[in-house]
């Protein structure tokens, strides 16, 4: 929940510092339908009925929800790349990409540490279910990109981010205080 309410926290700064909702129409954004892929695959993922499909390994410890999950974060990261031109994009991209090298070289999951994940209330893999989370260990790869960093109170719904979160965080601030600027 943290970059969902980061990006509407970026926009209602920017409209606070006498930004314009209008001149976010003069972007032209490309490569959208790179991101509706993205999209529907973020959607499949969270579907009951194929929850039992994505558990199954597909080529030893990888399973099909995992590559779906790093699909669908190639994706998005094609779509940034797209529209690397736009301020603030290339810094969001590359929170993404580090993102997506944490994610696709765990497997399609993203580490985090097990006592920041207890702190924020995650309540840990459902048997029986496919998670695109798991728990750094001693052999997990990249840990350091993995969600290290615990947003707990003052912030209503406690979260673990990464460093890609918190350079995603920057960029989409930085997008919107320059995108939107009268």
């Amino acid at each position: 929940m943290v970059l969902p309410s980061s990006i509407f926290l970026s926009f209602l700064i920017a409209l606070a510092r006498g930004g314009r909702i209008s001149a976010l129409s003069n972007l032209r954004f490309k490569g959208l339908q790179y991101l509706a892929g993205a999209v529907v695959i973020r959607v499949l993922l969270i579907l009951p009925p194929l929850q039992i499909i994505l558990i199954e390994p597909a080529f030893g410890n990888l399973r099909y929800g995992g590559i779906l999950y790093s699909l669908s974060l190639l994706l998005a990261l094609m779509t940034l790349v797209t529209n690397i031109r736009l301020t603030g994009l290339p810094v969001v991209a590359l929170g993404m990409f580090a993102n997506f090298l944490v994610i696709v070289a765990n497997l399609g999951q993203m580490p985090g540490a097990l006592d920041k994940l207890v702190a924020a209330g995650y309540p840990g893999p459902i048997p029986g279910q496919w998670s695109n989370f798991t728990v750094i260990v001693d052999s997990t790869r990249l840990w350091f990109l993995g969600d290290n960093f615990l947003i707990g109170r003052p912030w209503p719904l406690p979260s673990v981010i990464s460093l890609g979160d918190l350079i995603i965080i920057v960029g989409v601030f930085w997008f919107f205080q320059k995108a939107m600027r009268p």
